[in-house]
């Protein structure tokens, strides 16, 4: 059974090592499994036999050097029945025990794959530590691998240790009773050698403290994060770890002299001046100085450490270069205050990625086997000559959307393969009724990109294997689209480079063992040419072919060059960088977005302290295939693993012109650097080490939590602005400050600053834009009161003009309204905030429509349809600046394809005078919430009555006429239960891919 077992396992594991091996070749990315795999073997071969040799010649040679005749005693003639009853297992038990020990120590030293191969690949970073004057390449590349070499033989020792303790009592060669010598002379030898080793490896250990010192949080400074040697550390605990290091050697000669014939005395009395000399020179006596002398004279002695620590800190996570402003915010308002910012205006992006996805599904899905992200992805195009910040997603294969009688093997893996196309809007504009403005959209792929391939094979929803292909001379059996022919749907054959070629014997089998599906070996599906697909989504295919890179949360679709690519920010890290302070990536990355939506992930939970955005990764929607691109090739990890790893990543020559114009600053690299900038802005020693400056991502006031969870942070928003100072507008990645929260999670939440970052990678082949990465931050002054994001958002919630405008959007029992991102723009000499307003009404296959957008502007307030609307009403009727945004169709909006795109009238099956009289109403309102605003400011009373009752009126004939458009479009409380689905609007289609898709039955 055991040998029949071990087969079994071998079978499996070969299986999966051999589909490995093809997978990587297909990729071109052979060279980085091999050598992966190659290490780990080598390290657990040599690490495990270390070992359990340390453990298997202990034991061994305690047994073979026992006393023939051991003295008789009690505590000897105590230890015979265990003798007696050991010695038939004798072998078996050492070889258990070397074998366990060895399993773990192979384990152990494997996992230190990345370590060897960085430390046989280093490079020097050109800048030194200021206190030992080495390059910071010994910290982040030697020091670890050196590290762990003298921890793991350390354990080796420690482990052959006991086992030879334990042997040499059990079998008489060490006593701890009775007269005479306690040990035999074999015994003393054997004991006395690894203590020896021990200590000299511990030695050892004590001096690379010192350096270590230079990578460890400070136990001095106390100061979250802050990192490297204080004024105790250098004045202490250096010197007191140098002396312990060489007391440590002159007590490990002490135990050689006793192996060779020496008293144990002296040895002893080493031990014990070492454990002394450990307390009173490595304890007490730092202690004293933190006490006595750095407590009282805390800022005077601190700053010189303190300054080498902001100095590491900054250039380790790439802010050093940070453009850093003084920004007296103005919170007044006047007419024509935007007119220099005329050019920033037209870039607010109004339509909200996290909220308009269940929109898109709605009106573009076509069919429940497709789907879109949760979060959907901000890029840019140029459309008609101007660069669009733009809304996008793919259509991606959606299989839990299926019904129940399609679910079977042929149909999950042969049949429904693939999504189809990109569907994109503006950013910045939206229909008459409050849908997306699609400039890409509809089944076959219509509107402004081109032509372009639009078979989504590899995507983030995309996670199970699919088997493609068959010959020419077979009927395509893959659904590429819903069309209007007999069958309901086109299909397809998969003509790509990408996947495993699985039609011979060994591939089937291999397979079937891999995924544990018999049917890869059994179904007729599977044919000579088939190729299976499978480690879909982009991010794991870019995880494996570089498991050496962090990756950022979000992959994101562009078409580039008539492809669907999905882009990827690649990051190297190191925790080893002297003096930095470190961050912990899964805390820093968390927000609002990780929280809520499944499609945006926060980075690895690790602890770093040493950040770049050294590579940028495409996978090819349709082929699959990977390439990696070395955005930052002067990073010195980077050029580690690129000489580990000679030919995976291309140079930065080799990204075209329409690749780099969809390239961007990567949100989990900025959610980093705005966590450290929140206290390494402070550059001054002495203001950081009294902390009251420091700072805090604000929460995302837009987002309810529940009671007693923390609120989570607001996410950075990807838009297109003017910073002031500069003389055109760029994409930018921006995020806000407030002042730091107390440990109870409270404080003021004024606005302390705002950060951009320059995200515009520029669009000439092979050079980045000289601006990309610019970090600006404007520092609001002490003094000045300037409301920050969740104040905005309370006076927006308290607000009387706000709420009479959002009862309008109150479409019936059970609708509600949703506030998007809430932007902040630094213009008109102060801080712009702009929030858009959605209504959802009640209904199965509603979705969120962008009715209102909010302005706020110091302590003003508008609200209107437009955007335009909403500044001029900020600033007296006039803001001097014009948005695009005016609640119509856009120009470029598909309007060919199997599908028709959305139009600007009511559903089919809406009651066209109910919908007639709800715009009356509509209009009624917002003419009647103007005169109450106009009325207040002039102080006639009497005219603001007269214009809330045409506003209560209004109200109520809305709300009427809702009710009536929902008991006709099927959604509201009276609605007939069965009610017919061509009864009910376009964006119901989806129920439909039921009917229409095939249902195949499984292939036994």
């Amino acid at each position: 059974m055991l040998v029949l077992a071990g087969i079994l396992v071998a079978v499996v594991v070969a299986a999966r090592v051999l589909t490995d091996v093809w997978w990587y070749h297909q990729l071109g990315f052979l060279q980085t499994f091999t050598t992966k795999l190659w290490l780990q073997l080598a390290l657990f071969v040599v690490g495990g036999g270390l070992l359990a040799a340390a453990v298997a010649v202990s034991l061994t040679v305690g047994y073979r050097s026992r006393p023939i005749y051991a003295p008789i005693s009690t505590e000897q003639a105590g230890l015979d029945r265990y003798r007696e009853s050991l010695e038939p297992l004798r072998r078996i038990v050492v070889i258990v025990l070397a074998v366990a020990t060895g399993l773990f120590g192979g384990s152990v030293a494997m996992s230190q794959w990345q370590t060897l191969l960085l430390f046989l690949h280093r490079v020097d970073f050109g800048t030194k530590d200021p206190q030992f004057g080495l390059d910071n390449g010994f910290y982040v590349f030697t020091l670890p691998w050196v590290g762990f070499l003298v921890s793991f033989l350390s354990a080796a020792v420690v482990l052959g240790g006991v086992a030879a303790l334990a042997t040499h009592y059990l079998y008489g060669g060490l006593r701890l009773s009775g007269g005479g010598p306690r040990t035999t002379r074999a015994a003393r030898i054997h004991l006395a050698v690894l203590a020896a080793l021990f200590l000299l490896l511990r030695g050892a250990g004590y001096w690379l403290d010192r350096y270590e010192l230079m990578t460890s949080p400070s136990t001095h400074i106390n100061i979250q994060g802050v990192v490297g040697p204080s004024y105790t550390d250098v004045h202490a605990v250096l010197p007191a770890k140098a002396i312990l290091a060489i007391v440590a050697v002159l007590v490990a000669f002490l135990f050689v002299a006793a192996a060779v014939g020496a008293s144990w005395r002296l040895p002893g009395i080493g031990t014990a001046l070492l454990v002394v000399s450990a307390i009173a020179v490595g304890g007490i006596y730092p202690w004293a100085v933190q006490k006595f002398q750095v407590t009282p004279n805390r800022q005077a002695l601190e700053q010189t450490y303190v300054r080498k620590n902001i100095t590491a800190t900054r250039d380790a996570y790439d802010v050093a270069d940070s453009a850093v402003s003084e920004y007296v915010a103005d919170t007044s308002v006047s007419q024509n205050q935007l007119r220099a910012d005329a050019q920033t205006i037209p870039g607010i992006r109004l339509l909200d990625p996290s909220i308009v996805s269940s929109a898109f599904q709605q009106t573009q899905g076509q069919r429940n086997y497709y789907a879109f992200p949760e979060t959907l992805d901000v890029d840019r195009y140029e459309i008609g000559g101007t660069t669009q910040d733009t809304v996008i997603a793919a259509r991606e294969l959606n299989l839990s959307g299926l019904g129940a009688t399609q679910r079977n093997w042929v149909n999950e893996h042969t049949v429904y393969t693939h999504g189809y196309g990109v569907v994109a809007a503006r950013g910045n504009e939206r229909a008459q009724d409050g849908r997306p403005a699609y400039f890409e959209a509809n089944i076959p792929s219509t509107g402004d990109l081109g032509r372009y391939e639009p078979r989504i094979y590899f995507g983030e929803k995309t996670t199970d294997y699919s088997v493609v292909g068959g010959p020419a001379s077979k009927s395509p059996v893959e659904i590429d689209y819903p069309d209007n022919s007999a069958q309901g749907y086109a299909t397809t054959t998969y003509a790509g480079g990408g996947g495993v070629a699985v039609g011979g014997l060994l591939q089937k089998a291999a397979y079937a063992l891999k995924f544990g599906d018999q049917n890869i070996l059994l179904s007729s599906s599977v044919n000579a040419d088939s190729k299976i697909l499978y480690d879909r989504t982009p991010r794991e295919r870019v995880e494996k072919v570089a498991p050496w890179l962090t990756l950022d949360g979000d992959a994101y679709p562009a078409v580039v060059d008539g492809k669907v690519l999905w882009l990827l920010d690649g990051y190297t890290t190191s925790a080893s960088y002297p003096y930095s302070a470190t961050t912990a990536l899964g805390d820093v990355t968390q927000d609002s977005l990780t929280q809520t939506q499944n499609s945006v992930q926060a980075l690895q939970d690790r602890t770093v302290n040493y950040v770049r955005n050294s590579v940028k990764a495409t996978v090819d929607a349709y082929t699959g295939a990977v390439t990696l691109y070395a955005w930052d090739a002067q990073d010195p990890v980077l050029r580690a693993w690129m000489a580990a790893y000679p030919g995976a990543v291309k140079p930065l020559a080799d990204i075209d012109g329409s690749l780099m114009s969809h390239l961007r600053y990567p949100q989990d690299m900025f959610k980093v650097q705005r966590e450290v900038l929140a206290r390494y802005h402070v550059t001054d020693a002495s203001s950081f080490l009294t902390g009251q400056d420091f700072w805090d991502v604000p929460i995302d006031p837009t987002k309810d939590t529940a009671e007693g969870v923390a609120a989570p942070a607001q996410p950075p928003y990807y838009l297109t602005l003017q910073m002031p100072g500069t003389s055109t507008p760029s994409f930018s990645l921006t995020t806000n400050y407030v002042p730091l929260r107390s440990a109870a999670g409270s404080g003021s939440q004024i606005l302390t600053g705002f950060a951009a970052v320059d995200s515009n990678a520029g669009s000439t082949g092979g050079t980045k834009n000289a601006d990309y990465g610019k970090i600006r931050l404007l520092e609001v002054p002490q003094s000045s009161t300037v409301p920050g994001p969740v104040q905005v958002q309370n006076n927006i919630q308290s607000n009387a003009q706000v709420a009479d405008a959002i009862r309008l959007l109150g479409l019936g029992a059970g609708s509600k309204y949703i506030n998007g991102n809430l932007l902040t723009l630094p213009v008109g000499g102060g801080l712009l905030y702009v929030e858009p307003i959605y209504a959802q009404s009640t209904g199965e296959n509603s979705f969120p429509q962008l009715r209102k957008v909010v302005a706020v502007f110091g302590e003003s307030i508008g609200i209107a349809d437009t955007l335009d609307d909403a500044l001029n009403q900020v600033f007296g009727g006039n803001s001097g600046a014009t948005a695009p945004d005016q609640g119509a169709p856009s120009t470029g909006t598909p309007t060919t394809g199997s599908t028709p795109a959305p139009t600007t009238s009511a559903p089919a099956g809406t009651d066209q005078t109910a919908q007639q009289q709800l715009d009356a109403a509509l209009d009624t309102a917002r003419q009647a919430i103007t005169d109450s605003a106009a009325a207040l400011a002039k102080g006639d009373f009497t005219g603001y009555g007269q214009a809330q009752t045409r506003l209560s009126d209004a109200v109520t004939a809305a709300t009427a006429a809702q009710a009536r458009l929902e008991q006709a479009a099927g959604t509201g409380p009276s609605a007939s239960a069965t009610a017919s689905p061509s009864a009910t609007s376009p964006s119901a289609s989806p129920s439909a891919s039921a009917t229409t898709a095939p249902s195949a039955t499984p292939t036994p």
